[in-house]
């Protein structure tokens, strides 16, 4: 029997793949500095709030600098966020632009908390 190549869990999986392979590729220092730092964000966030995960990019930035390969933004911001969505802390609200220059206005996912 053959996969479906229309079913996406071979896209899924090399996602996840990837996303694994960035952040095996970070400093533990980096790692435990964004999760430090990605808790303190949400603390700051109150019941109904939405945010992005340039939000939560633009917050960390300063305290953690840039990691090592820009994609380990995305892989972090996955890991916390499903994390956060599985705690009901957050959920998925809608599609928003982004708002830095570099991102050009691409549409990412906007959540909102519910804790």
């Amino acid at each position: 029997m053959t996969e479906d190549p229309l079913d996406g869990s071979a896209s899924r999986a090399a996602r996840d793949d990837g996303c694994e392979q960035v952040l095996e590729n970070q400093t533990s220092r980096w790692k435990d500095d964004y999760a430090y730092y990605a808790e303190k964000f949400l603390d700051e966030r109150r019941f109904n709030d939405l945010f992005t995960g340039e939000d939560l990019r633009l917050y960390v930035l300063p305290h953690t600098g840039a990691p090592l390969h820009p994609n380990a933004w995305g892989a972090s911001a996955r890991g916390v966020f499903g994390r956060w969505i599985r705690q009901k802390y957050i959920e998925l609200h809608s599609i928003a632009p982004t708002k830095s220059l570099k991102s050009h206005a691409s549409r990412i996912p906007q959540y909102r908390v519910i804790k």
